[in-house]
């Protein structure tokens, strides 16, 4: 399974919270897909994978980058079951 998740600088305590609470429940099959939204992230967690997203300004909103990031991550692994969660959900 893929749990993945994204979030600005702004909102970084959040993500790191919401993956924090994860802990319990992170076995070796799971992985976590973090996008870093116009940074570079030195969180570091079990399982976890880092990816910086540039920001675009095409995009009108920062809820835009859901559906683009949800591809990119069925393309990153392929054949897996995928969860996304807001950072501010759990």
């Amino acid at each position: 399974m893929v749990f993945f998740l994204y979030s600005n600088k702004a909102y970084e305590h959040q993500a790191i919270a919401c993956i924090k609470s994860l802990s319990d429940r992170v076995t070796d099959d799971v992985k976590i897909v973090y996008y870093t939204i116009g940074f570079d992230s030195d969180f570091e967690f079990k399982n976890l994978t880092k990816v910086y997203f540039p920001l675009k300004d095409q995009y009108p909103s920062f809820y835009y980058y859901k559906a683009e990031l949800s591809l990119l991550t069925m393309d990153m692994f392929p054949n897996e079951y995928y969860m996304f969660s807001d950072t501010d959900i759990l």
